[in-house]
């Protein structure tokens, strides 16, 4: 297994319950230590129509252009070139894309809105828009550089 500090882990959080989990930068799932549910942490693409309740990733996802999400999405990066309908939330950023159509509450770190897009909702953005991060960092800095969250 690699050291704490190797670049071949990453730091993200349990999509359930907020827990900080260390991770090796290949994994695809794991169980969370805190609530013991699964957590999909593979980065995701999106290409065509997806109507759940909730769509979560401990990751980056992509909403492509001919993808349509109906959902309350959750990822560590979303960017949306397609269409999203519910509520997002990102713990280090949001980017939608020029010919993006979003009709959903954002909330994130950061947003990069192209010209072009179309967004309806609500916004909470900046670094205490995801108190969340928190409990990550001080997670981060008793085990790992601060670069890699």
């Amino acid at each position: 297994m690699a050291r704490a500090n190797s670049p071949q882990q990453r730091l993200t959080l349990c999509t359930s319950c907020n827990e900080p989990l260390l991770l090796d930068v290949q994994t695809k799932s794991t169980s969370c230590p805190g609530c013991n549910s699964r957590v999909i942490t593979e980065s995701m693409k999106i290409k065509d129509y997806v109507a759940v309740r909730h769509f979560k990733t401990a990751n980056h996802l992509v909403i492509t252009k001919k993808g349509h999400v109906v959902a309350a999405v959750r990822a560590d990066d979303l960017e949306i070139d397609g269409r999203l309908r519910g509520s997002a939330f990102a713990l280090r950023g949001i980017r939608v894309g020029r010919k993006a159509q979003v009709e959903a509450d954002l909330r994130s770190t950061t947003l990069v809105i192209e010209d072009g897009a179309q967004i309806k909702g609500h916004m909470t953005i900046g670094p205490n828009a995801v108190p969340e991060l928190e409990r990550a960092k001080d997670f981060a800095a008793k085990r790992m550089p601060a670069d890699r969250l």
